[in-house]
């Protein structure tokens, strides 16, 4: 699919992108989600939806996907590693395995507070501390840590101070327990997840399996073709 033939036919697209920031997958579609947006961007619109993958140990997210233990995510870890070449720090799930991706889904959206922008630079930030740092982002000190850094980094888009009057409030947490509810309803069990959408129709996709850049492309030529038919 062609931009121009996006903006020729003035189709404006919506993607809600189901993550989680402890998703080695989601980290694997980096360079892909980050492509799509530039490519798509004059008729893009987007969101995301924090998945909570792990609400601990102890708790069963209730997806058939789940992985039970610290051990078994370590090894899929180096699963992805392996398949995809990608340097991917595992020593984590055995050396300091996060109890939960609550914590950075929660502070995920306390970073979206201030704008989209300085979501998706904290979510890439606890990811890389993650994935490749190999740091617990499970834990208080790291997420602040994480956005400390970010304000160094990109003040312009991304203040501490705010980010830390929202990280304990209850709108942000209400802004999480929506996204649970999204990814219940929808049947989410597998991230990254796409629900991609043409505004102002009712036709959609969830693309959940092989999120590449072709697959998304593919996805959304077809979703246009059904929309028109």
């Amino acid at each position: 699919m062609k931009e121009k033939r996006l903006r020729k036919e003035k189709v404006q697209l919506n993607i809600i992108y189901f993550t989680d920031p402890l998703c080695c997958w989601s980290w694997l579609f980096e360079p892909a989600w980050r492509r799509l947006r530039n490519m798509l961007h004059p008729v893009l619109t987007y969101q995301h939806c924090m998945g909570g993958m792990l609400p601990s140990w102890d708790v069963d997210n209730g997806t058939a996907n789940a992985v039970k233990t610290a051990v078994k995510m370590g090894q899929l870890w180096r699963s992805a590693k392996r398949e995809s070449g990608t340097y991917i720090n595992d020593q984590l799930w055995s050396e300091n395995p996060p109890a939960s991706s609550y914590p950075a889904c929660i502070a995920v959206k306390s970073a979206g507070m201030q704008s989209l922008l300085a979501e998706e630079l904290y979510l890439y930030k606890l990811r890389r501390m993650a994935l490749v740092k190999g740091r617990n982002i499970a834990e208080k000190q790291v997420l602040l840590e994480a956005a400390h850094e970010l304000e160094d980094e990109r003040p312009e888009a991304f203040n501490y101070d705010t980010f830390l009057k929202h990280l304990t409030s209850q709108e942000v947490l209400n802004l999480f327990k929506n996204d649970l509810k999204q990814v219940r309803a929808l049947g989410i069990s597998r991230f990254p997840s796409l629900l991609i959408s043409v505004k102002g129709k009712e036709q959609a996709v969830i693309l959940s399996e092989n999120c590449t850049y072709d697959t998304v492309m593919a996805a959304i030529d077809s979703l246009i073709k059904k929309v028109e038919a």
